[in-house]
C-alpha cells in the first residue's frame, strides 16, 4: 500500500487537501494510507519511530521547522520518497530541489493540478517497484525484484543476495559483475569491496555504517567512504 504524508500547519488546508487526495485516489482506484501532520516535528519523529512515506505533500512555509529544513533533516535517515512542496511563494523553489523535491506546487492549489501530480507521483512508485533482474543457480533460475533486495555480499567464490523478508539467493559470481550489470539501478552503491547495498532500504547513514530498515548494521569501507557517501546523496537528491 502506497503510504502518503501531508504535512501542513493550517488546520482548514490540511482537512482541504485530505479530501482533495482522497478523491484523486478513488478516482484512480489507486489504495493508499494518508497520515496527517501540523509539523515538520511531528513528521520527523514519525518517520524515525513508525516508518517512512512514498509520497510526502508539505507546506514549505511551515512554522517553526519549515518544509526545506524538515525534509533536509528527514534525508539524514530515510531517503523520504517523493516530496511535493506546496507554497504560496517561490521563495523556496530552488532551495527545494536541493533537498530531492519531486515537484514543487504554487497555492492556491487546483485540484486538477494536485491529481495530476499525485498520479505521476504513483506511476513513478509503480514502475520503480517493478523493475526486476535474474539470476542462475544450479538448476533454477531466480527473478528477483530491486525493490525486494536488501543488500549483497560476496563471500569467497558465492555471492548472496539478502532480500527483506529474509529471504536469500545465492549463487555463483562476482560482486564486481554484478554491480556493472546494475549500473543503470542508482539504488545500488557499493560501501564495501565485498558489499552492494540497496539505498532505497538504507533507515540511517553515518561515517562508519549504514543502518537498514530492517535494523542490519553494514560497515562502510574506509576507502569507498566518499564515494558511497556521494552517490547516496545523488540518490537522495533525485528523490527516487
Amino acid at each position: 500500500m502506497i503510504q502518503i504524508a501531508v504535512c501542513e500547519d493550517r488546520e482548514t488546508e490540511l482537512d482541504q487537501l485530505n479530501a482533495v487526495i482522497g478523491r484523486c485516489l478513488k478516482d484512480s482506484g489507486k489504495e493508499a494510507a494518508v497520515t496527517m501532520f501540523r509539523s515538520g516535528f511531528d513528521l520527523l519523529h514519525h518517520t524515525a519511530n513508525i516508518g517512512h512515506f512514498h509520497i510526502i505533500f508539505i507546506n514549505a512555509s511551515l512554522n517553526g521547522l519549515n518544509g526545506i529544513e524538515t525534509i533536509r533533516e528527514l534525508r539524514e535517515y530515510d531517503s523520504g520518497g517523493l516530496v511535493i512542496y506546496l507554497s504560496n511563494t517561490e521563495r523556496f523553489a530552488v532551495s527545494s530541489y536541493t533537498v530531492g523535491a519531486y515537484y514543487y506546487l504554487l497555492k492556491p492549489v487546483t485540484e486538477q493540478g494536485l491529481c495530476s501530480v499525485l498520479r505521476r507521483a504513483v506511476e513513478v512508485l509503480e514502475e520503480t517497484d517493478s523493475r526486476a533482474f535474474d539470476v542462475r543457480t544450479a538448476g533454477s533460475i531466480y527473478r528477483i525484484p530491486c525493490r525486494k533486495v536488501l543488500y549483497m555480499e560476496r563471500n569467497s567464490h558465492k555471492l548472496t543476495i539478502h532480500m527483506a523478508g529474509g529471504e536469500e539467493v545465492t549463487l555463483y559470481g562476482k560482486l564486481d559483475e554484478m554491480e556493472e550489470r546494475l549500473k543503470e539501478e542508482r539504488r545500488f552503491i557499493r560501501i564495501h569491496k565485498s558489499v552492494l547495498v540497496n539505498a532505497q532500504h538504507i533507515f540511517h547513514y553515518q561515517s562508519g555504517e549504514v543502518v537498514l530498515d530492517d535494523g542490519m548494521e553494514l560497515r562502510v569501507s574506509r576507502n569507498l567512504a566518499l564515494a558511497a557517501k556521494e552517490r547516496y546523496l545523488m540518490y537522495l537528491a533525485d528523490g527516487c
